[in-house]
């Protein structure tokens, strides 16, 4: 019975320690991983000639960074970063960027989205490094079909079980989106994925200047959690997966 107590003791030294080692770790990973639902024919959605025609997207940063305040000042280049993942046959190579951030895209590397148990793969100083994220299905979300030129909309998806919230307004014939609060930056995704999880966003008016057809696209997302990660920075790093679904808008 005097065992108990000692082994309690040791299994807890080896937490604090664990927990340690993941905090100090100076490997930090952010990572996107978002997936792109085609419209549905004769839906009037047009996204050619936007990002989103590339279908799925992956995008990872790589930095060697203390704190926060660091990472965009600390780039990891050269690295060997893969997505494991049973959709993408197992192992699906990343490209180095050269500045610190790796991709994929559907159109041109092949990457496939799925609901699925995914996970970034690298082996640096003789360790292997991963990060994983349980990607969620498309978020099931009402948009109303007809909406008032020069007014907010806002997408509301608080009663439903995710940690964050993608929106994109395209307008007809355009490229670019009227609206987005896609993080584009390691700086952006360290804010998105440790903000307290934003559920609740109101698209501006100015999204909507004038009558015509409008997709908006919603991606509700998931965040990894620290039992997700090997030997990367637990405090600091987050894999973040979610599913965008397009939407027509007539606005008036």
């Amino acid at each position: 019975m005097l065992l108990l107590p000692l082994l309690f003791a040791c299994e807890q030294i080896k937490d604090i320690k664990d927990t340690v080692q993941g905090l100090t770790n100076p490997l930090v990973v952010e990572a996107i991983y978002l997936g792109v639902q085609p419209p549905d024919v004769g839906s009037g959605i047009d996204l050619s000639g936007s990002d989103f025609a590339r279908g799925s997207t992956l995008k990872a940063f790589l930095a060697d960074a203390a704190d926060a305040d660091g990472l965009d000042e600390a780039p990891l280049a050269g690295a060997e970063l893969d997505l494991v993942s049973a959709a993408n046959g197992g192992r699906l190579p990343l490209q180095d960027q050269g500045d610190g951030s790796y991709t994929a895209n559907e159109s041109e590397d092949g990457l496939a989205y799925a609901s699925e148990s995914v996970s970034l793969s690298t082996e640096l100083d003789e360790k292997q490094r991963t990060i994983g994220v349980q990607a969620p299905p498309p978020a099931d979300v009402t948009i109303a079909d007809r909406h008032t030129a020069g007014q907010p909309m806002v997408v509301d998806i608080s009663d439903q079980d995710f940690d964050g919230l993608l929106v994109f307004v395209m307008g007809s014939g355009g490229s670019e989106p009227r609206y987005s609060n896609m993080p584009e930056s390691i700086q952006d995704l360290y804010e998105f994925t440790h903000g307290g999880g934003e559920l609740r966003v109101e698209i501006p008016a100015s999204a909507f200047p004038s009558a015509g057809v409008y997709a908006v696209g919603v991606a509700a997302t998931r965040n990894s959690s620290a039992d997700e990660m090997e030997e990367v920075n637990t405090a600091l790093s987050s894999f973040v997966a979610g599913k965008a679904r397009f939407h027509a808008v007539v606005v008036e």
